[in-house]
């Protein structure tokens, strides 16, 4: 074993702590949104799992990929750029890719094309994005207030800053999200259908109580799901908040769509693709420690630890099969995004990896 293995190691099993500890539901990918759940601190339980998931995504990796002479020519790393310090949520929208800088608290907005910044709305605060139909909408948190914004992407302008009423759970962190026509804003504890003139509510639902949160959240068949720290997924009409149904979720689980209108749930050592209508499991592919996703050409693009740095991983949505992968040279990813022909995502180190699907 030599010592650049063992540094090799320490650093994604650093890197692979800091992601359980920070882990916010990553399949938000639609405007998705992200856990409210507290940070958990690591134990040394937790570290050994950690060092047994790492290894056995290595071992599984070097099973599934090392082979295969016949599958087709694979996804690859067409760049890398730097434009921030750090960075976080990423969405594609007008076509322009935006960004959340975490360094400065600006969102960024980038062509495509030329991968040159074209504009920089400086909002020194933590924000969560959302495309609409004709606005981009940014649920801004500051200084424990919270705002939703309303940019125009033709003229790059706020144009609204809107005061949203107070929900069960506070304001703060909430999650702006388009579903169909509608406008909702999730909270830790609640569902509220906002007026996109006014900010005032058109209904609001409860979804948590005594202390439990909202963990994370899906679009499936036009409706809202939520789930619930407490082992419930609820199932919402996405345009009365009406529940349809309740389902219950194992722990460790985080549910998302992965801009797929598909219901998929990501644990430790899965991913599953579920029955809408039943809950029931169509698949299950054995991924340790899954982290961010998106689904762009037709395939799942979900990422996973690797002590090469983090792997990206084609599956086939249909089937749950592990089709390429490709290193993406990179530790501590944080969201990914359909952008284009190519995919992007983004680290915590501020870099941004365009991949080739």
């Amino acid at each position: 074993m030599t010592d650049d293995f063992v540094t090799r190691l320490g650093v994604a099993l650093r890197d692979a702590a800091d992601r359980e500890e920070r882990r916010r539901a990553p399949w938000r990918a639609l405007a998705t949104a992200r856990t409210t759940l507290p940070r958990l601190r690591p134990s040394l339980v937790l570290a050994t799992l950690i060092a047994g998931l790492v290894l056995a995504a290595a071992v599984y990796g070097l099973a599934s990929f090392g082979s295969n002479d016949t599958a087709p020519a694979g996804p690859k790393v067409v760049t890398r750029i730097s434009p921030a310090g750090g960075l976080d949520q990423i969405v594609a929208g007008f076509g322009s890719a935006w960004l959340a800088d975490t360094d400065t608290q600006t969102l960024l907005r980038m062509d495509p094309t030329t991968r040159r910044v074209t504009a920089r709305f400086p909002l020194d605060g933590s924000m969560e994005l959302a495309p609409g139909k004709s606005t981009m909408w940014v649920g801004l948190t500051q200084n424990q207030a919270f705002r939703l914004l309303r940019i125009d992407p033709r003229t790059n302008r706020i144009v609204a800053r809107l005061h949203t009423p107070d929900v069960p759970g506070g304001s703060t962190g909430s999650v702006p999200l388009v579903v169909g026509d509608n406008l909702w804003l999730l909270s830790a504890e609640a569902a509220v259908r906002i007026d996109p003139a006014s900010g005032r509510a058109l209904a609001t639902v409860r979804t948590a109580h005594s202390g439990y949160r909202m963990r994370s959240l899906a679009v499936v068949d036009n409706d809202l799901w939520v789930q619930v720290s407490d082992g419930r997924l609820l199932r919402l009409d996405g345009t009365t908040g009406r529940r349809k149904a309740t389902f219950h979720v194992p722990d460790g689980s985080i549910v998302g769509d992965l801009l797929m209108n598909r219901l998929f749930v990501a644990d430790e050592n899965a991913l599953s693709r579920m029955d809408p209508r039943t809950f029931r499991v169509l698949w299950r592919t054995p991924i340790a420690s899954v982290g961010t996703g998106i689904a762009a050409g037709g395939r799942l693009w979900v990422e996973a630890p690797d002590l090469q740095g983090d792997r990206v991983l084609a599956v086939d949505p249909r089937t749950g099969t592990v089709t390429d992968s490709v290193h993406v040279g990179e530790f501590g990813a944080r969201w990914m995004a359909r952008v284009g022909s190519e995919v992007w995502m983004t680290t915590a180190g501020g870099r941004v990896v365009i991949l080739d699907r």
